[in-house]
């Protein structure tokens, strides 16, 4: 059974009041998962936990990070009762799967992972992932080389673990832009195939390509393509262009929208 791992950041999931944007996230899983392979197992790695607790709770202003903590604790209940509320539309239940870096860094626990989402296979169970964040607080401060990156880096160890056929991540813009000039006409990267034109991406403060978010993902897509899985970033906002990008990538061509890195990877096709 291959994998196909969808990626959904804070943006794409939540309003600018920080709610969960429930009809956007039921309109997108309604673009993907009737157009995957009967056979494919859809993993989804998931953000909005901590602002989901937030709204839950009527809290305002800068948290502690114990605050954060709690906030994630109450958020990630309300998550999954979503996911799950969307999901039975198609006779699927999602499976809560919390996690550290230091479960993917321990042989023994990675294996415990591997076991599991191979027992879910036979089941209409679809993997919903996210930092464990009432444990681990990586993700909660300031950003260092174990962080998940809003659930970016995550998502790229998982695809990797999983060698799956693509790592989709969703995010707020069209895609990845080459500078501050093709932003503004909105001319995202359509394909990028040589890796090191990544090093060559401008990314600019107080904007949509701010160096966070967009150097997560470029990290997180190089380090996908670099294990052999292709990289597809678009837009989870913009209605009505996740299937036929999904079609095309199940036929290995390349997407009409949004920037697929797939490096030297064999056989894809515009």
């Amino acid at each position: 059974m291959e994998k196909v791992v969808l990626k959904l950041g804070t943006g794409v999931l939540t309003d600018q009041d920080g709610t969960l944007a429930a009809s956007r996230l039921a309109r997108i899983l309604d673009e993907v998962i009737p157009y995957l392979p009967t056979d494919d197992q859809l993993i989804l790695v998931s953000s909005g936990a901590v602002g989901l607790g937030r709204v839950r709770l009527g809290l305002e202003g800068i948290l502690s990070l114990h605050e954060k903590q709690m906030c994630a604790s109450v958020g990630q209940a309300v998550l999954m009762q979503y996911y799950n509320m969307i999901l039975s539309k198609y006779d699927c239940t999602a499976g809560q799967v919390l996690l550290t870096s230091g479960d993917l860094a321990n042989a023994h626990r990675r294996q415990n992972l591997l076991s599991t989402f191979k027992e879910m296979e036979k089941h209409p169970i679809i993997p919903v992932i996210n930092e464990n964040d009432t444990i681990s607080t990586e993700e909660l401060e300031l950003q260092n080389d174990h962080s998940f990156g809003d659930n970016d880096r995550l998502s790229s160890l998982i695809a990797v673990e999983l060698k799956a056929k693509v790592l989709i991540m969703l995010t707020d813009i069209a895609g990845i832009f080459q500078d501050r000039k093709s932003y503004e006409k909105g001319e995202c990267i359509h394909q990028v195939v040589d890796l090191s034109f990544l090093d060559r991406i401008e990314t600019w403060s107080g904007s949509a390509q701010g160096r966070g978010g967009a150097m997560s993902k470029i990290q997180a897509a190089r380090a996908t393509v670099e294990a052999g899985t292709a990289c597809w970033i678009t837009s989870g906002i913009v209605e009505d262009q996740l299937a036929n990008g999904i079609q095309r990538i199940m036929r290995h061509e390349v997407p009409e929208t949004g920037t697929l890195v797939s490096g030297g990877l064999e056989g894809w096709k515009r």
